[in-house]
């Protein structure tokens, strides 16, 4: 009987501690489920390709061109605008010459058209602008030089209108549907000061449905930014512009600058 009860007592202690290391388990079990839960519910709400159409569409979005259903049908002052706010705001310093002729456009960054052709391929899929023309803007003018064929790009900032947030991706055959969010920059650069009447920087200041095209290459282009209520569904969900609805941007007439020849030649 003696051997019996020290027995007893030398493993009294096994059920205790196996209930706790079974306690801990399902502990560990569920923050581990909870985490695996974590993860996929981020890779499915921001899957790593957001953010890089985010990035792709920043200078589109900034600019806030006017809808269109194709490169073709959009406003070429707004594409060009576009190619040149991307070129120069990501350019390195010391990139694109100064002009320093004593014009009115000395002080100028000269950005050739090859420059623009070749940003206009990347973004809108296309070889270039149809015509090289200058930029009327509000508060600046891009002007370009045929004789040079460059563009005069004064040194100045914009303050950027909106931001794109991508809200959903769908992927259909070779295209690729983005329903944007245009947040305002102002309200989200203002939204810590607590002044009254900004509105909530999370909420989207306006929608927009941007579709983009895959290319040869294994990349993308833009196709065409619509309003969502310009969109019809085809069966099996293929979501494409309504002609009906869509009006044509205004197409600005070409504008050709005339530049001193000396101007041409610092170019």
């Amino acid at each position: 009987m003696a051997i019996q009860t020290q027995q007893k007592r030398r493993h009294g202690y096994a059920f205790p501690l196996g209930f706790v290391l079974l306690v801990l388990a399902i502990i560990g079990a569920v923050f581990l489920l909870s985490k695996a839960g974590g993860v996929i519910k981020e890779r499915i709400e921001n899957p790593p390709e957001k953010a890089e159409y985010e990035a792709f569409l920043k200078y589109v979005v900034m600019d806030d061109p006017d809808p269109f259903d194709s490169v073709d049908n959009a406003n070429p002052q707004q594409l060009i605008d576009i190619c040149i706010w991307s070129l120069t705001s990501k350019a390195k310093p010391g990139l694109y010459p100064t002009l320093s002729d004593g014009s009115e456009y000395d002080g100028s960054l000269v950005v050739k058209k090859e420059y623009v052709e070749q940003e206009f391929k990347r973004i809108f899929g296309e070889a270039g602008p149809q015509v090289h023309m200058s930029v009327e803007g509000s508060e600046y003018d891009f002007i370009y030089d045929d004789n040079a064929g460059a563009y005069y790009i004064p040194v100045t900032g914009q303050l950027a209108i909106y931001t794109p947030r991508v809200e959903k991706i769908e992927h259909k055959g070779d295209n690729i549907i983005l329903d944007v969010d245009y947040i305002g920059m102002t309200d989200m650069n203002l939204a810590d000061e607590n002044q009254d009447g900004l509105s909530d920087p999370s909420e989207p200041l306006k929608k927009m449905v941007i579709t983009l095209y895959k290319n040869t290459e294994g990349g993308y282009y833009l196709g065409s930014i619509q309003a969502p209520e310009d969109q019809i569904l085809l069966p099996g969900g293929t979501r494409l512009a309504d002609p009906t609805t869509t009006a044509a941007p205004t197409t600005a007439a070409p504008t050709t600058a005339a530049i001193t020849t000396a101007a041409a030649t610092t170019a």
